[in-house]
């Protein structure tokens, strides 16, 4: 199977529409809406935080990265994506590995 982000551009050279939910959000309704959205449309979420609302130290939201990807799959987990169409992304958190799983069957 093709890679998810291929299908989506591959689509749209050919006229069909196609994309997915990307947002840049830390609160866990807004993840939860996005997530269901890729689950229904049977595609990938691009799901991304910013320095200030994730960071090493907790950012204004009390979150560093790793409990920023428990939160992210824990809602991939309720809303019926299935595990690794999340692709998370945290902004310049250098301590961070940025790692992008994708279900490809």
């Amino acid at each position: 199977m093709e890679h998810p982000l291929l299908c989506i551009v591959r689509s749209q050279k050919a006229g069909v529409p196609a994309g997915c939910p990307s947002i840049c959000n830390a609160l866990p309704i807004v993840l939860e809406a996005s997530l269901a959205e890729a689950s229904q449309a049977g595609t990938l979420a691009l799901i991304e935080s910013t320095s200030n609302q994730v960071n090493q130290f907790g950012g204004y939201t009390g979150m560093r990265p790793l409990d920023f990807r428990r939160l992210v799959s824990t809602a991939a987990a309720r809303t019926g994506l299935p595990p690794g169409l999340e692709a998370l992304v945290v902004d310049r958190v250098r301590d961070v590995v940025r790692t992008y799983t994708f279900a490809v069957s």
